[in-house]
């Protein structure tokens, strides 16, 4: 059904100025970042879907969790603006990525435990964060033993995620009836921003000698088909399906504009 409708445009908005926001209609700018600590939260919280990751470690016999955001070198600035706002962490780089992390529990717990928590991640990475979650949880029990937390931990850390498995902020949403009201109840501009700092691409493409189109693309590998679908909606593209792999990929100039 997915394949055959989602690329209808019935149910896409056609304006050609920003759609309505839960967010009062806010102009979003660089400095909402700054001043706003809910659209800062909400940005992290798409960015985090994009290019963030739970990761539970065992080093020295000891069990580490890390929060971790990761980009190419040259976009090294943002993670040091991250690490302003949520005023802890470490932003390291090498020849070709840049990364920040939080590794210290107390902090995970303090300022990122506070933030997921209240805005849930819409993607794959919030079965992530709930085993990462409970790994903290396990962890900070005083009444299991060393062996006892290792044995829990490890075999916790073997679970899998199952591709194609939503998130329980769609539990009331399909992509049969999704249309672009229904999906900004779920998607925020923030979060649409932020998730577009690291998979989005903005593109000039040459279609010949003389003519040039704007392009807009979106690809995540394993995301959730009805995420592809919501941005969709909101943005007005349709989903591509390349080699049975969905993205959403546009040069249709309304689109763009």
């Amino acid at each position: 059904w997915v394949f055959l409708n989602a690329h209808q445009r019935l149910n896409v908005r056609h304006s050609t100025t920003p759609f309505e926001s839960n967010l009062n209609n806010i102009n979003y700018t660089r400095q909402n970042l700054y001043d706003n600590n809910k659209i800062f939260c909400l940005w992290l919280q798409g960015f985090t879907d994009a290019a963030g990751t739970f990761e539970i470690e065992k080093k020295n016999d000891n069990w580490v969790l890390v929060f971790k955001l990761s980009l190419q070198a040259y976009n090294i600035r943002l993670l040091y603006f991250i690490k302003s706002q949520l005023g802890v962490g470490t932003v390291k780089e090498d020849s070709n990525n840049c990364f920040f992390s939080i590794r210290e529990r107390k902090q995970i717990k303090d300022i990122i435990f506070p933030i997921f928590d209240k805005y849930s991640l819409l993607t794959d990475k919030y079965f992530y964060y709930l085993k990462f979650r409970k790994a903290y949880t396990l962890l900070e029990n005083t009444e299991l033993t060393k062996d006892q937390k290792d044995i829990i931990v490890s075999d916790l850390v073997k679970e899998d995620y199952f591709e194609g498995r939503n998130t329980p902020v769609w539990d009331n949403q399909s992509t049969k009836v999704l249309d672009a009201a229904e999906a900004q109840k779920v998607i925020s501009i923030p979060w649409l921003i932020g998730f577009s700092e690291a998979k989005g691409f903005f593109q000039l493409e040459e279609v010949s000698e003389d003519k040039i189109l704007h392009s807009f693309k979106f690809y995540k590998k394993n995301l959730p088909l009805i995420v592809y679908a919501a941005i969709g909606c909101i943005l007005g593209i349709k989903i591509n399906f390349k080699k049975s792999k969905p993205m959403l990929y546009t040069k249709n100039s309304r689109a763009i504009t």
